[in-house]
């Protein structure tokens, strides 16, 4: 059996040779075929989104990495005063 997009790429004339086909003919393989190309955007639509809201997070946990580090930084720049302030006294 046919899908969809197959089927909508028949002539829908019932006989190509002896007649052309009807507008009601040629509107309903236009039609099929206007729904496959807008279920194709949708699907890529959708993809495109998740890839987004992808790149969004990773962002995220990127921003937060990076804070995350400047704090231990200074944090460690604060040992090191006060181990030279140790060593210094001593």
């Amino acid at each position: 059996m046919k899908n969809f997009e197959e089927a909508s790429r028949q002539n829908w004339a019932p006989n190509p040779a002896s007649r052309p086909p009807k507008n009601e003919e040629l509107m309903l393989g236009c039609l099929q075929r206007l729904a496959t190309a807008s279920e194709r955007q949708a699907a890529a639509s959708e993809a495109a989104l998740k890839l987004v809201q992808e790149v969004d997070a990773r962002l995220r946990r990127q921003e937060g990495v990076q804070k995350e580090n400047a704090r231990q930084l200074t944090a460690l720049k604060g040992t090191v005063s006060k181990l030279r302030k140790e060593v210094r006294g001593a």
